[in-house]
């Protein structure tokens, strides 16, 4: 798979320095990411909760790449499955994808394409409004929630690297439209077709296994929102098995939270780095050299604890294992640009 044209922007430490997100947001204006007013205010206020993010965190290591989906140049079918109905998926990449490793939404596009789907990555999507739902904003929450509601009705399906951005739209959606008559019924629709990345491709897509090849020992990180709101937990390690070279090492405590959990790393500082450093305990002593989990919040806070502690285990989104595509730096990996 061709790398696509890409533009580094920001690196490690930290992400965003104080006091920079107005020269970043207008870096990102003059790059063109995102055409609409909403879209840039939701981009800012990103930018400023991950300086306070950086400030009271863990979550040390991340790139900041720009590019986009319509880049992509897919290489040969990396999966094996057994379903015939070429299914019109909508990838909605989330926000972290976007920003901190769209190498997960082209890993993403790519297990897609060669499940036998036609992708489309629709052009005005922002965020889901699960920070805004969390932080107890509706009126904003289901203003994104209508938006998205009404971007992706019309495909089949509706795909997500993420099982925290998924459970928001399968789950949370339904309780934000309970008590409206109009809206509530297309919030059913929607979460009926709304899956998790490879939950959509075991579950739906009866992938057996993929084409890729890592010889590494992995260990998997299960993520509190796909494990506990959607219900995924083999469905990773069952592809994973699948991959050439891969041998997968079992956490001692799987089930235990990182740590992040969105705002609650903000709110909680020092509970989450508690969290965190047993969860990097945990990865260490299962002997991996490679962790992979389903969402990227996760990975990012895991893998700033590692590296802040000279660890040489690598993180990788299990998209990008899935695809073949661990000759990419992992998270934080690479050279630090000033």
């Amino acid at each position: 798979m061709a790398s696509p044209r890409s533009k580094w922007l920001v690196v490690y430490p930290p992400i965003i320095p104080r006091g920079k997100t107005t020269s970043l947001y207008q870096s990102l204006i003059k790059r063109n990411i995102g055409n609409r007013p909403r879209f840039l205010r939701s981009i800012h206020q990103l930018l400023k909760g991950l300086n306070e993010l950086i400030r009271y965190t863990t979550t040390n290591v991340a790139l900041l790449v720009i590019y986009t989906l319509d880049d992509v140049r897919l290489g040969t079918d990396p999966c094996v499955y057994d379903n015939d109905n070429h299914s019109r998926v909508a990838l909605y990449a989330t926000c972290l994808v976007d920003f901190f490793r769209p190498s997960v939404g082209f890993a993403a596009a790519k297990l897609l394409k060669a499940a036998g789907c036609d992708v489309d990555v629709p052009s005005g999507q922002t965020c889901c409004g699960q920070p805004a739902y969390n932080s107890g904003d509706l009126k904003t929450a289901r203003d994104l929630a209508r938006q998205l509601i009404e971007q992706c009705e019309s495909y089949d399906y509706v795909v997500l690297p993420s099982g925290s951005c998924a459970g928001m739209i399968r789950v949370h959606y339904l309780a934000l439209f309970k008590d409206d008559k109009k809206w509530k019924p297309r919030a059913e629709a929607l979460s009926k077709k709304c899956f998790e990345l490879v939950s959509f491709l075991t579950d739906v897509r009866r992938v057996e296994r993929v084409e890729a090849s890592c010889r590494a020992k992995v260990a998997y990180h299960d993520s509190c929102a796909g494990m506990r709101e959607l219900g995924i937990r083999q469905q990773p390690r069952k592809l994973l098995d699948s991959v050439a070279g891969l041998e997968l090492k079992a956490l001692s405590n799987p089930e235990a939270c990182c740590g992040f959990g969105g705002a609650f790393c903000v709110k909680y500082p020092e509970i989450s780095n508690h969290m965190v450093a047993e969860k990097a305990e945990d990865v260490k002593a299962s002997g991996a050299d490679h962790l992979a989990a389903g969402d990227l919040g996760c990975l990012l806070n895991i893998a700033g604890w590692l590296k802040r502690g000279d660890s040489t285990i690598r993180c990788f989104h299990v998209a990008e294992i899935l695809a073949d595509m661990t000759d990419e730096q992992g998270i934080g990996d690479g050279e630090i640009v000033p």
